[in-house]
């Protein structure tokens, strides 16, 4: 899908969502999004501004995500904020993903709070503030993210989470070297640095399907 040429889309694309959460179920069916344009004023900002439904197998392959809000902003490429009971699951982003100093930006989620992400990866920059992240901004309490991994350069923030609060889960999460100096910036948790040929190599499926009878993750012809 591409909306580089589509008229209506000119001036850019327009977040889905605002005050009220999404709170149904949609399924991308992996088709990618080429070319998306998003600059709001907004606080939360991404192709959703806030989930509180299931979003699985949505596909970002190029484009620019940006908050230009003067306030704090929670900023992604899949969603800004991912609310308890919210689920992101097999998604993936290639757009830029920017906000400013004082924002949670990650390439699926600013910030997921309470809520849980799994077998997605970031492949774009995320930049702007210190608490940006590969995946996530800032992983939240009572938040999971696990099963996924980051190869897209990340400017100031760090590969996997910018922050994981007391209480929120990282595990088994993956990322490549010199994509930031570490994988977690303040709190703990599994992000473990691997290679460019770690990441190709077919140990990385049975590593992200560990501990798990059904996964997305398969290899591919060539990795």
């Amino acid at each position: 899908i591409d909306i580089a040429d589509d008229p209506q889309f000119a001036s850019g694309f327009p977040v889905i969502g605002g005050q009220t959460p999404f709170s149904g179920s949609y399924d991308g069916g992996g088709y990618g999004i080429s070319n998306l344009r998003i600059q709001s004023p907004a606080e939360q900002v991404g192709l959703f501004a806030a989930n509180e439904g299931r979003l699985q197998n949505i596909v970002l392959r190029s484009g620019e995500i940006r908050s230009n809000a003067a306030t704090r902003s929670y900023v992604g490429g899949i969603v800004g904020i991912n609310r308890p009971g919210g689920t992101i699951t097999a998604c993936s982003n290639g757009t830029r993903v920017t906000g400013g100093a004082s924002s949670s930006i990650g390439g699926i989620c600013g910030y997921n709070d309470g809520a849980k992400i799994r077998d997605c990866y970031n492949a774009a920059k995320v930049s702007g503030s210190p608490l940006g992240g590969g995946l996530v901004g800032v992983n939240g309490k009572g938040s999971t993210l696990s099963g996924c991994y980051n190869v897209g350069t990340i400017e100031e923030g760090s590969a996997v989470a910018g922050q994981n609060a007391d209480g929120g889960v990282i595990t088994n999460c993956y990322y490549l070297a010199e994509t930031a100096p570490a994988g977690i910036g303040t709190g703990s948790g599994s992000a473990t640095l691997r290679s460019s040929d770690e990441m190709s190599s077919r140990q990385m499926v049975g590593d992200l399907n560990a501990g798990r009878d059904v996964s997305p993750w398969e290899e591919s012809s060539g990795s």
